[in-house]
């Protein structure tokens, strides 16, 4: 379980760029955060809003499943690095660092 909680924490972490699986998680994530803005910029206009209004719920709704699951991997992963080994603590210190409170509210 440790090895998997490493490896999970090292495709996740944007700093293993010289990882081949890090690097296409992170092409995928902004990819799909790229489209996330093109999609909410489409919405706003109203023809494409309501032509395209099923595709882009599911759309939102697949996304937003994504970014859910790669919080909570981050979060189970993180104890795998020694500042945050601690289980619940290290999570909560680990939960409340800047970029993960922003993705906490993207997903909210």
């Amino acid at each position: 379980m440790r090895i998997a909680k490493q490896r999970v924490q090292q495709v996740l972490d944007a700093a293993s760029q010289g990882d081949r699986a890090s690097r296409n998680f992170d092409f995928f994530i902004m990819s799909l955060i790229v489209l996330n803005v093109l999609a909410v910029t489409l919405e706003t206009v109203e023809v494409i809003r309501e032509s395209a209004a099923g595709f882009l719920f599911w759309f939102e709704v697949v996304s937003v499943a994504i970014f859910t699951v790669e919080y909570a991997l981050r979060l189970w992963s993180c104890t795998a690095l020694p500042p945050f080994a601690a289980p619940v603590t290290g999570r909560l210190r680990y939960a409340v660092r800047p970029m993960l409170l922003i993705d906490l509210l993207a997903i909210l």
